[in-house]
């Protein structure tokens, strides 16, 4: 099959059933975190808080798709947070377990704030959005100029392995287009400078390729001869992790840019 098959699943649910199935899910959601989950922790406190102690101020923060509030209660150690989502059911727990954000419940597309945000974190969220243009242009909109984006997503790199594993499929969700590097990438030049882009998490298949990566064997021997890891730091490396860590900065003096990244005055 071809890449396409494994990374995008584009059909046409309306609002209400993509709401109606994230309700279903967060219903079921236990408090548990993963270890990936806890990677992303990692991720949004370390840029929180050096971008706290380099203002030297609390931060103005948004988590659009915020789901079950984790990360936009770990973001209310370092400043305002207000966090979106479509799921009522996800926004009524992230009241209950994540109390400090200000919740709504929405559409990330409606949402408007007189005040510019400092940061824009957006975990999991721009691959099942079918205008993705789109929505890195409301991340853009919604960021005070010299702003940052902490963007979390899957790597389309890795998708003809992942969902080659039997177990992964049932868990397609209604709209499914990951993006690689060079996609993302290419979406942000308009708006923003990227100063982070990085894989992790390479341990996600034995199929292939991922078998020699993945292989207990070999990275046992690797271990006796103090490289333990190298071959998933490596696959990291070049851009094969599962998914993909991104902080993206607004340019300067870009107010006037329409989305299609465009001076809103240029003929």
């Amino acid at each position: 099959m071809r890449e396409k098959d494994f990374a995008e699943k584009s059909l046409t649910h309306t609002l209400e059933e993509q709401a109606w199935f994230y309700n279903q899910r967060w219903a079921q959601a236990g408090g548990e975190r993963s270890s990936l989950e806890l990677k992303r922790v990692q991720f949004f406190r370390a840029n929180l808080e050096h971008l706290r102690k380099r203002l030297g101020r609390l931060l103005r923060i948004v988590d659009l798709g915020c789901g079950r509030g984790l990360y936009a209660s770990l973001a209310a150690d370092f400043g305002h947070v207000e966090a979106v989502d479509l799921s009522s059911t996800g926004i009524e727990s992230a009241k209950k377990n994540f109390p400090g954000p200000t919740y709504h419940v929405g559409n990330v597309f409606d949402f408007h704030t007189d005040v510019p945000k400092d940061v824009v974190i957006s975990s999991e969220v721009i691959e099942h959005v079918e205008d993705q243009a789109g929505y890195i242009f409301k991340c853009y909109q919604l960021l005070a100029d010299n702003g940052i984006l902490l963007l979390t997503m899957p790597n389309r790199r890795a998708a003809r392995w992942y969902w080659k594993v039997s177990s992964h499929k049932h868990i397609a969700q209604p709209l499914e287009k990951w993006l690689s590097p060079r996609q993302i990438h290419k979406l942000l030049l308009p708006y923003f400078r990227v100063e982070y882009l990085a894989s992790c998490d390479p341990a996600y298949s034995r199929i292939g390729i991922m078998h020699v990566i993945n292989s207990v064997k070999l990275n046992y021997v690797f271990s006796l001869i103090g490289f333990e890891g190298i071959l998933g730091r490596w696959w990291e490396r070049i851009g094969f992790g599962l998914y993909l860590f991104i902080r993206a900065r607004k340019h300067l003096g870009t107010q006037s840019l329409n989305r299609y990244g465009f001076d809103s005055y240029s003929r």
